[in-house]
């Protein structure tokens, strides 16, 4: 479980905007953790994570009043 929620804290921190840096777009985001994969975090959940279709993250997120930039 934590590993899933390593992947979800890690998202949340590249793609919001943070006082000390603007938000990255998902795509970026996305890459960033899979060049994590295997050392960062655990593979399996990162193939997993890979498997969501990407606009499942965007209307999740706009559910929350949040716009995520995919690109």
């Amino acid at each position: 479980m934590t590993a899933f929620f390593a992947i979800a804290d890690a998202l949340d921190a590249m793609t919001m905007n943070r006082p000390y840096h603007e938000a990255a777009a998902f795509d970026e985001a996305r890459q960033r953790i899979v060049g994590g994969r295997g050392t960062q975090f655990d593979p399996a959940i990162v193939d997993s994570f890979l498997r969501v279709p990407v606009r499942s993250f965007v209307d999740a997120a706009a559910l929350s009043g949040i716009c995520l930039r995919e690109q």
